[in-house]
């Protein structure tokens, strides 16, 4: 499932509108989350613990109390890399404001978009 984000992931890039620190902020999370769920899988698999942190996958086989407190743990520690990710990257993907450089005020003060530009995008599939 991870590897699926990582290709839907990998094509909205180019369409995302982010400050450089925050691509990079969002790439790295994205990473750090598909492996860190990686591993904190492997590891309730290796221990046959996880019965307290992920009950459906698990089952009954529970770890000792350090191991099911080191699964907690990553599973929050990806929980919250994979929820920063997706928000920058949902943020990232936003529209462009009216008020944006492609934009030109009418007469009457009100704010329409170039239409210009659009049917280029649409005709030539430039931006």
């Amino acid at each position: 499932m991870k590897t699926t984000f990582l290709v839907v992931l990998g094509l909205v890039w180019p369409h995302l509108r982010l400050h450089a620190l925050f691509l990079r902020a969002a790439y790295w999370l994205a990473l750090v989350g598909t492996y860190l769920n990686w591993a904190v899988t492997l590891a309730a698999a290796a221990w046959g613990a996880g019965g307290t942190t992920m009950p459906l996958a698990a089952g009954d086989h529970l770890g000792t109390p350090d191991q099911e407190l080191t699964l907690l743990i990553g599973l929050r520690a990806l929980n919250v890399a994979m929820f920063a990710s997706c928000f920058l990257v949902l943020w990232g993907l936003r529209a462009r404001p009216p008020w944006s450089s492609n934009a030109i005020h009418s007469k009457g003060g009100r704010v329409r978009t170039r239409l210009v530009r659009f049917r280029t995008y649409v005709m030539h599939g430039v931006a």
